[in-house]
């Protein structure tokens, strides 16, 4: 008799597993999946492993919970749509928002600038009417008769 020193059903390594399912089969109205393992023995394939399940109970499991399924991938659908509407929404307020900053904004700089050239104009015009002002003062002073001289510098 032959002693085996690695006597194992699977082996070490899961990549090395070959697996094969093969379609529900039929026996009469009753449908089974069947699942095939290799069977090992130190290394070597002896024998396979089958296992047959019934599907009457999956299958009517699957077809009740498919509606379900159905009905929550609808569902979950409809939120996310109405979600990206609701954010479609929001930004487009929000840029809209944006315009309205960015429009007050420039007609704010536009007054700010038509206020910075209407000061620089009273000034120039200021300025040389400052002069004449002073002159004519000054003229007045120095070429008013007699009587008018004291009351002005009595004042």
């Amino acid at each position: 008799m032959k002693k085996y020193r690695n006597v194992c059903c699977l082996p070490a390594a899961p990549e090395s597993w070959t697996i094969r399912s093969a379609p529900a089969v039929k026996f009469g109205d009753v449908k089974f999946l069947e699942v095939f393992l290799p069977f090992q023995l130190d290394g070597q394939v002896v024998g396979k492993i089958r296992v047959g399940l019934e599907t009457r109970e999956t299958d009517a499991m699957l077809q009740e919970k498919s509606r379900h399924i159905f009905l929550w991938t609808g569902l979950m659908m409809a939120i996310g749509i109405l979600v990206m509407g609701l954010l479609y929404q929001t930004q487009n307020r929000h840029i809209s928002r944006l315009q309205v900053v960015q429009e007050h904004l420039y007609h704010a700089e536009r007054l700010s600038s038509l206020a910075k050239l209407g000061a620089k104009v009273a000034h120039e015009v200021r300025n040389p009417l400052n002069a004449i002002s002073m002159a004519a003062q000054r003229l007045q002073r120095e070429f008013a008769p007699a009587g008018k001289r004291k009351k002005s510098r009595g004042v």
